[in-house]
């Protein structure tokens, strides 16, 4: 299974998650609150569900799903 990023994400679910960080998309890495929460939140909106279901998560697990870089984004 291919990470998921940012780019998985449609430009309403990315504008949501902006809204619940009050942190713009471009400055996520350096400026999100958690970095775990904003992870979770990026996996509960690929997957359509919430990020609390990841929360749960252990740190190790949720980072294997998950990255901000654009470059493991799947190509096809």
């Amino acid at each position: 299974m291919a990470k998921v990023t940012t780019l998985d994400l449609t430009v309403g679910q990315v504008e949501q998650i902006e809204k619940d960080l009050g942190v713009p998309a471009n400055r996520w890495g350096s400026e999100a609150p958690s970095i775990a929460d904003l992870y979770a939140r990026i996996l509960g909106a690929a997957n359509g569900d919430g990020p609390e279901r990841y929360k749960a998560m252990k740190l190790r697990e949720l980072l294997a799903l998950v990255s901000l870089d654009e470059d493991e984004a799947d190509p096809t």
